[in-house]
């Protein structure tokens, strides 16, 4: 037990940073995608409201929104030291809540190696920020629609109708 500096609670994570912990996302499992290769509804979208998991989303978001007072957050980063520890999981569920709250949202894949984000999302992963950085292509032009009616319910799509007149399934890259 004392070799083992792993930090385990909350309070010892404050106390140790000096920073509030923000949100609490529960594990859903050990695999995000279902056994036929599809994507888990679980693990990412919001088209069943009773999750517990989407509520934790919906905590994060109202949190960072808090946060922002007297300036606007323009830029999240998630990342961690080692792979399979939900980022890209994190990081697609907060950009599907931030859409519901009528931002505009991009959401930046920078795992080269093994890029998650693009097939939870619905888009394509064959230009992205490697064809970015090596010139062959300006950001402007990589950047693909997510299609919101594999995350988001009917009444939800309809309750956001339009954001400063954009229409919602303009609001997520």
């Amino acid at each position: 037990q004392v070799f083992d500096k792993r930090i385990k609670e909350e309070e010892a994570f404050e106390t140790e940073f000096g920073v509030p912990v923000i949100a609490r996302i529960p594990l859903v499992g050990r695999k995000w995608n279902t056994r036929r290769g599809k994507r888990s509804p679980v693990a990412v979208g919001f088209r069943d409201r009773g999750l517990l998991i989407l509520e934790s989303f919906r905590t994060l978001r109202s949190n960072l929104k808090f946060f922002e007072v007297g300036k606007q957050l323009k830029t999240i980063l998630v990342t961690s030291p080692l792979p399979r520890e939900g980022k890209s999981v994190t990081s697609v569920n907060l950009a599907l809540s931030l859409v519901m709250a009528g931002n505009r949202v991009v959401i930046l894949e920078a795992d080269l190696r093994r890029p998650m984000a693009p097939g939870y999302l619905g888009v394509k992963n064959d230009i992205g920020l490697s064809t970015v950085l090596a010139g062959g292509i300006a950001l402007g032009n990589a950047l693909q629609l997510v299609p919101l009616d594999a995350f988001l319910s009917k009444d939800v799509r309809r309750g956001a109708g339009h954001v400063n007149g954009v229409p919602l399934e303009r609001n997520l890259c």
